[in-house]
């Protein structure tokens, strides 16, 4: 059965997980706390991901897709799966925006650093993607 979201009590939530899961009360409250938080940034960075792309063209939207950002101090760390994500989103056009975006969000200012490691599409596979992408546009050229 249903239960409508304002009637759901958190000690009754916890008292549930802890029943079921055979652990404490307190344990219980810690983990679900923990994946609260997780999901809360896991839409965060969704919402950051969507004002990135509405503020950048289209051939580095799906770039972004297999990025990762994690904010480590005032810099905001965009993990890239490969060179060619890498080679494509460091510029200042990405890192302008994203460093925007982020710093408007957290009501402070954001440097941007890209890295290797993260994502997970082959680069010929994404090369292919980018051509497919792209076609959809007037004006896309693809540099060897």
């Amino acid at each position: 059965s249903h239960t409508p979201l304002e009637d759901v009590k958190p000690c009754q939530v916890y008292t549930q997980v802890s029943k079921e899961m055979g652990i404490s009360f307190d344990a219980a409250s810690k983990r679900i706390q923990r994946m609260a938080n997780f999901c809360w940034e896991c839409m965060l960075k969704r919402e950051l991901v969507e004002q990135y792309k509405n503020r950048l063209t289209p051939m580095y939207w799906f770039m972004l897709d297999d990025a990762r950002g994690t904010m480590e101090g005032d810099e905001m760390v965009v993990r890239c799966g490969d060179e060619l994500t890498m080679e494509s989103l460091n510029c200042p056009e990405v890192s302008g925006v994203i460093g925007a975006v982020t710093g408007e969000k957290l009501g402070r200012p954001v440097r941007v650093r890209f890295a290797l490691g993260g994502g997970g599409t082959a680069p010929e596979d994404k090369l292919e993607e980018l051509i497919r992408q792209g076609s959809r546009f007037d004006s896309f050229i693809v540099k060897p």
